[in-house]
């Protein structure tokens, strides 16, 4: 993910950290942050990072990675719907859905060996999904505000984003 300013990468981190809350994952970071890079930006816990996959059998490991890989994959749409309506002011277009199905379907068959088709159910599920809570006028200004605060004070802890979308009414 490449950004074009401060301003621009706020909103694909304070998408992210939405599209967590989303995706019921709002409990696997501890930090975001506009002084790193794509999904650096947001600091993800240690549990959720470690691996035990020497511990368990390979199953269990490859359900983990497809776990991961899918919470990885709804931050990237966050990220990119979040920036595109709410810093653009511009619509999603095929273009970019189809762009951002190719990555993820590339790195699913990568990291979790999933065949195109698998990855492309769950995108699209994630996909229409962010789209429609990113038009939600209450999510929008939650992100906005979310972005804003990120500008001032480059970074946030898990507990201050939750305690601001409790406050905005979001979760």
């Amino acid at each position: 993910m490449k950004y074009r300013s401060d301003n621009d990468k706020s909103y694909g981190a304070a998408g992210m950290v939405i599209g967590l809350n989303v995706l019921n994952a709002e409990d696997t970071f501890c930090s975001v942050t506009i002084d790193a890079d794509g999904l650096d930006c947001v600091v993800m816990m240690p549990d959720f990072l470690m691996s035990d996959q020497l511990t368990c059998d390979a199953h269990d490991a490859w359900k983990k990675s497809v776990r991961h890989f899918h919470v990885a994959m709804g931050m990237v749409i966050a990220d990119r719907v979040s920036r595109k309506m709410l810093h653009d002011h511009g619509t999603v277009d095929r273009k970019m859905h189809n762009q951002m199905l190719s990555a993820m379907a590339k790195e699913g068959k990568t990291l979790c060996c999933l065949e195109h088709d698998e990855v492309e159910n769950v995108f699209e599920e994630y996909f229409q999904h962010m789209v429609k809570v990113f038009s939600n006028p209450t999510v929008r200004n939650a992100t906005s505000q979310l972005a804003s605060l990120l500008q001032e004070r480059r970074t946030l802890s898990n507990t201050e984003v939750e305690e601001l979308l409790t406050e905005l009414s979001i979760i």
